[in-house]
C-alpha cells in the first residue's frame, strides 16, 4: 500500500535565510538557497509552477522544450532555455584547469581521468574528462563521467548539461538517466527528474513489458506524475527475479525521498547497498535520506563510510557538514566545508572550481556563531583568510 504524502521536515536553509534576513535586512532569493545539503531533498511542490504540460518516453531535449513552450505559450521562455542548455555545453570548458597533453587519445584521457577520481582529485578528473569530450564529443561515456563528477564535486547545474549529451548520444545509458534525475531534483527541476526516473527504469529490458506512465496523454499534475511513476517501479521488482536490482531499489528511493517518506526511501538505499556494499554515491544518499528523516547523528556515520570510499568525494565532505550544522556542531561544520573548498580551489587553482553552495553554507554557520568578519571572508569568497582561524 502506498502511503499518505508526509510534510517535509523544516530544512536547514529556511531557518538559516530567516537568520541571514534578520542579521542583514535583506530579501533573499528563495529560489537560490534551497535545502541543497539535504541532496535530493524539498517536497515536489515546493518553488515549483505546474504546468498543464505532458511529455513522450523517448522525447528530445528539443521536443522538451518546443513542449514547453507551447505549455507557457511563450516563445521567449523556449528561447531562454535553449541558452540555457547551450550555456551548460560551453561550460565543459571551464573544468580545463590543469595542462593536458594533446597527444594523448580519447581512452587514454579517460583512464587517467579514472585514475585521478581513485585518488581522491575530483577536479583534476574533470579536466581529463572535459578534454575527452572535446575531443570526441560523440562519446557518450565520456560525457557521462563528466558529468558524474560534476556532480560528485557539488556542482549539478553544469553535471546536467554533460549528462543531458549523454543520454541525447545513448538513450539506453541507465546510469546516465539515474545520475540526471539525481541532479534534477537536487535543482528543483521535479518534472524532468520525472522523465528521467521513468526511462532509467524502461531501458532495462527485464521491464520492457511495461508502458510508459507518463505520456503526453492525461497526467497533469506532479502529484499525479509522482504516484504513477511509483506504481510503475512497484510493478517492476517482481520483474527483476530472484535478483536485486540495485538501479530500481535507487530509483524508488529518489521517488520515496521526494514524497518525504524518508524512511521507506532508507529502506530502499538499504537494499540497494546489500548488493552494492562498496558504492560511495549509495552511502551518500542514504545519509541524506537520514539527514532529512532528523537523523543527523547517523548520518554523519554513514557520510564518513562513503568518505572511507572515495576521500575526495566533495558532496559527501560538504554533506557531513550540512550534518554537524543540525547537530549544532558548528566548528565541525565550517571545518568540513572549508575542507571541500580547499580541495575544489587546490586541484582547480581557480574560483571557479568552488561551490557557491558551500559558501553560503560556511557564511550562514558562521553568522550563527556571530563571527562576523569571518562571514565577511566567505562573503568574498576568500579562503586564505580563513587559515589563521580554522584548520584544514
Amino acid at each position: 500500500q502506498q502511503q499518505q504524502q508526509q510534510q517535509n521536515p523544516t530544512a536547514w536553509a529556511e531557518d538559516m535565510l530567516e537568520l541571514e534576513e534578520e542579521v542583514q535586512g535583506m530579501k533573499v532569493d528563495e529560489g537560490g538557497h534551497s535545502s541543497e545539503g539535504k541532496q535530493f531533498a524539498q517536497d515536489y511542490n515546493t518553488h515549483h509552477h505546474e504546468t498543464h504540460t505532458t511529455f513522450a518516453e523517448n522525447m528530445t531535449l528539443e521536443d522538451l522544450m518546443s513542449q514547453l513552450a507551447t505549455a507557457f505559450g511563450n516563445e521567449e521562455y523556449a528561447a531562454e532555455l535553449e541558452q540555457e542548455q547551450l550555456q551548460r555545453h560551453k561550460e565543459t570548458q571551464d573544468d580545463q584547469h590543469i595542462q593536458i597533453d594533446e597527444n594523448l587519445s580519447v581512452e587514454e584521457l579517460l583512464e587517467r581521468g579514472k585514475e585521478e577520481l581513485e585518488e581522491g582529485r575530483v577536479v583534476v578528473a574533470m579536466s581529463y574528462f572535459s578534454a575527452a569530450c572535446e575531443k570526441d564529443p560523440s562519446n557518450s561515456d565520456a560525457w557521462y563521467l563528466l558529468g558524474a563528477s560534476r556532480a560528485e564535486n557539488e556542482q549539478d547545474d553544469a553535471a546536467i548539461g554533460a549528462l543531458e549529451r549523454c543520454v541525447s548520444l545513448d538513450q539506453q545509458h541507465r546510469q546516465a538517466h539515474l545520475a540526471l534525475a539525481t541532479a534534477y531534483t537536487n535543482e528543483v527541476q521535479h518534472r524532468l527528474a520525472f522523465l528521467a526516473l521513468q526511462r532509467a527504469l524502461l531501458v532495462d529490458r527485464r521491464y520492457s513489458s511495461l508502458a510508459p506512465v507518463i505520456t503526453n496523454e492525461a497526467l497533469f499534475s506532479a502529484d499525479d506524475w509522482h504516484e504513477a511513476l511509483q506504481d510503475l517501479y512497484f510493478r517492476a521488482i517482481p520483474l527483476a527475479g530472484k535478483e536485486v536490482d540495485a538501479d530500481l531499489q535507487v530509483g524508488l528511493g529518489i521517488l520515496q525521498h521526494m514524497k518525504g517518506d524518508y524512511e521507506r526511501a532508507v529502506e530502499c538505499f538499504e537494499v540497494a547497498l546489500s548488493v552494492r556494499p562498496d558504492d560511495f554515491q549509495l552511502w551518500n544518499k542514504l545519509g541524506a535520506c537520514l539527514a532529512n528523516g532528523n537523523k543527523s547523528a547517523e548520518a554523519v556515520q554513514v557520510y564518513r563510510k562513503a568518505l572511507a570510499l572515495r576521500p575526495g568525494f566533495v558532496r559527501a565532505i560538504y554533506n557531513l557538514g550540512v550534518s554537524c550544522m543540525n547537530l549544532n556542531a558548528l566548528d565541525e561544520a565550517v571545518e568540513h566545508f572549508l575542507q571541500a573548498l580547499n580541495m575544489q580551489a587546490t586541484q582547480g587553482n581557480n574560483h571557479a572550481s568552488m561551490s557557491n553552495t558551500i559558501w553560503r553554507s560556511l557564511k550562514m554557520a558562521l553568522m550563527i556563531m556571530e563571527k562576523y568578519p569571518l562571514a565577511a571572508f566567505a562573503d568574498a569568497h576568500n579562503l586564505e583568510a580563513f587559515r589563521p582561524h580554522y584548520n584544514f
